[in-house]
């Protein structure tokens, strides 16, 4: 019995660890892309210029992915950083009078959602400009 339950417990900290390196990684590989500068000619087409929230900012850019045609094929980073963003306004809306810093933290974050979906943006517009190019040298 204490053998089984030991074997138990080693695999659900296994499991714990394994989740915590996927999310971690996840998270790394987002920063990764976040952190790429976003072209003046996106900024443009965002109307990122504009007083704006990031909340504004996000929702522009994901307005603007759907609407793009995506000649490359289908984008799947879209969806989970989706998620993290309503993940992200919902935490920054229950702490923000009990833990200013963590809204401060969520806002952060919230911002780099934004320029997440802006860097894919520009790169789906370039892939797309791309493809136009090599279907006019028919």
């Amino acid at each position: 019995m204490v053998v089984s339950m030991i074997s138990a417990l080693i695999f659900v900290i296994s499991l714990a660890a394994l989740g915590q390196f996927a999310l971690l990684s996840w998270r790394a590989a987002f920063l990764t892309v976040a952190a790429k500068p976003v072209s003046e000619e996106i900024r443009a087409a965002l109307g990122a210029y504009a007083p704006a929230s990031e909340t504004e900012n996000f929702q522009s850019a994901a307005e603007w992915l759907k609407l793009s045609p995506n000649l490359g094929g289908e984008d799947r980073r879209i969806w989970p950083v989706r998620l993290y963003f309503v993940a992200l306004r919902g935490i920054s809306a229950a702490t923000k009078f009990v833990a200013p810093s963590m809204a401060g933290w969520s806002q952060r974050e919230m911002s780099a959602c934004a320029r997440f979906v802006a860097v894919v943006a520009g790169e789906r517009l370039q892939r797309n400009r791309l493809c136009m190019a090599q279907m006019q040298s028919f």
